[in-house]
């Protein structure tokens, strides 16, 4: 399974996917509305966001490890290892950016020291988000009911 894979199905279940010294990713949820004036509804929206790490941040990929030790009935310490030496990896060779996917790259810093940005694929974005439904009017403001 794609690393990105994991990162999902950890936003899915906790909200956020810890990468260590990398960073975060989050998941930004707006809950669904109902707007009774314009007769609508508008869907619930999530919108993933990525927020590089400071240096000297504590290093944590227990949720991380804990969706990948339940998706393929490993111990949680032998999960741990695997998301630790995939992200000393990602840290150590690749330059530049880093492909993720399905979910987008994510961009070094100038001087090449950390992940500075994340640029999220066009086609996973657009599968986030629903279009707002819209109902007929059933009766003006003004009109009396009943």
């Amino acid at each position: 399974m794609a690393f990105s894979n994991y990162i999902l199905e950890c936003l899915r279940q906790h909200g956020k996917a810890e990468l260590g010294p990398l960073g975060t990713f989050t998941l930004d949820y707006t809950p669904a509305k109902w707007k009774i004036e314009n007769q609508n509804f508008i869907p619930p929206n999530a919108k993933i966001v990525w927020k590089e790490n400071t240096p000297d941040q504590m290093n944590n990929y227990a949720a991380m490890a804990q969706v990948i030790a339940a998706k393929h009935d490993i111990n949680f310490e032998k999960a741990y290892e695997f998301v630790e030496s995939t992200v000393s990896g990602i840290s150590i060779n690749h330059p530049s950016s880093y492909s993720l996917g399905i979910l987008g790259k994510l961009n070094k810093s100038p001087d090449q020291s950390y992940y500075s940005s994340f640029s999220m694929n066009e086609g996973f974005n657009q599968k986030l988000t629903v279009k707002p439904l819209s109902l007929p009017q059933i009766y003006n403001r003004g009109d009396e009911l009943g």
